[in-house]
């Protein structure tokens, strides 16, 4: 009876943190378009009334979960079950049995409940906002008779992939990020990072790769996807709409730090203090859990329809190299922001992505400036005295806001041969 009631109020609170990222998201589509898209010099303003509804509904689900939810064991203790999980999971991937792989996958909502609501928003927004290009890629070249340049997914393989990965964290932690010389931490902290955060945010390659050994990878298909580019294009397209990672990335990670949902979950990536490039993961926003349904959607591209997964395309490797440029901790002599690194310190603040006016509306910015600086790129807010805040955004040209992440080759080329683009990248 115990257990079966522990069941059902996990799976009410799970509803309730759905139904409130729904309700964010309509509250939030109120605001200007401009807020999280902004990329040139603009004025615009929105009213506090927004504001309020929606930390009212952020409190409301919070209340709720505190209230509902039955005794759970201690943060640390789950967390260290869910270790043990993904250990044991690994393993049953090398099986390459689908059925046990699920049955496996699945202990992990036994464990810690709430990194279901968790998993799946994180798996519903970046199959938004990162796979929808790589889908309309698989269809385009569908068709396409491309020379044959492929090679089988094996133990090689993966650990050549992992070691390379490792290589390039070593670079942006030890010698230097993209715009200054990395922050060096002592020793014993040096390794916890190294081995945890390789932990945290790589199994997810062991998971899938492991799962597909033998499947056919073909460069080619590859090489297409970077030039063409079809998928960067897409996915900037949807960047520009209510679907873009800016604006849901703020809203689930505001719902993946609430209480006991941030224990069973997104606290898996908190677990060290401060950040390193070791613990950059490969989508933006999750390590494990809550890549859950992530997996399936690589195993699914690799595995039913035969094309490259998105994660090993040129627009994600890139992608992957922007997430360890903001998870690297600058040294001393860095003047710029350091706006995602400070979120590790700061757990209850700097939740958005690569622009500050969402976590500045709602307060969530980790001082109460009314002037941030990203790179050359500046965020004015004023809040009236007739219930609206004015923004104005002032940049030299245009603020890239990480979309050079996501251009195909020829255009990243073209924009930094002319010059046209300047990324704030220590503010992503």
């Amino acid at each position: 009876m115990a257990v079966g009631m522990s069941m059902w109020c996990h799976f009410k609170g799970n509803l309730m943190v759905l139904r409130a990222f729904v309700i964010g998201v309509r509250i939030l589509l109120d605001l200007p378009k401009a807020i999280w898209t902004a990329s040139a010099s603009c004025d615009f303003q929105c009213s506090t009334g927004i504001r309020e509804r929606y930390n009212a509904e952020m409190e409301s689900v919070r209340s709720h979960i505190l209230v509902s939810t039955p005794p759970l064991m201690p943060a640390h203790l789950t967390l260290n079950l869910l270790m043990v999980h993904r250990t044991v999971w690994i393993a049953v991937a090398s099986l390459q049995d689908i059925r046990l792989f699920i049955l496996a996958g699945s202990l992990q909502f036994l464990i810690a409940p709430y990194s279901f609501s968790a998993a799946l928003m994180i798996g519903s927004i970046l199959f938004l906002t990162m796979c929808l290009g790589h889908c309309a890629t698989a269809l385009a070249l569908s068709r396409v008779p491309l020379p044959d340049w492929s090679f089988a997914v094996s133990y090689k393989f993966i650990m050549v992939f992992l070691l390379s990965d490792f290589i390039v964290s070593c670079y942006f932690a030890f010698i230097s990020t993209m715009v200054a010389k990395p922050k060096l931490f002592p020793f014993r902290k040096t390794v916890e990072h190294m081995l945890y955060g390789s932990f945290n945010t790589k199994t997810y390659f062991l998971l899938v790769f492991l799962f597909c050994r033998g499947a056919s990878i073909n460069v080619a298909w590859l090489v297409c996807d970077a030039v063409l580019g079809l998928g960067a294009v897409v996915n900037n397209i949807v960047q520009q709409s209510p679907l873009s990672w800016e604006f849901l990335f703020y809203h689930v990670h505001r719902l993946q730090h609430l209480p006991v949902v941030y224990d069973q979950g997104h606290k898996a990536h908190h677990r060290l203090h401060d950040t390193t490039a070791f613990d950059a993961h490969l989508f933006s926003g999750s390590g494990f859990p809550e890549e859950w349904f992530l997996v399936f959607v690589d195993i699914m591209f690799l595995q039913v329809l035969g094309v490259p997964p998105p994660a090993l395309t040129y627009r994600m490797l890139k992608y992957q190299l922007g997430n360890k440029e903001t998870h690297q901790r600058k040294d001393k002599n860095h003047v710029g922001e350091q706006y995602h690194e400070d979120h590790h310190i700061i757990h209850r603040a700097n939740f958005g992505f690569a622009r500050p006016m969402l976590d500045m509306y709602l307060k969530t910015y980790k001082s109460d400036s009314k002037s941030v600086m990203f790179g050359t790129a500046s965020f004015e807010m004023e809040e009236t005295d007739v219930g609206m805040v004015k923004f104005k955004v002032r940049t030299p040209g245009f603020y890239d806001a990480g979309v050079s992440q996501t251009l195909p080759y020829w255009a990243v080329v073209f924009a930094n041969s002319t010059g046209l683009t300047s990324a704030p990248v220590s503010a992503q």
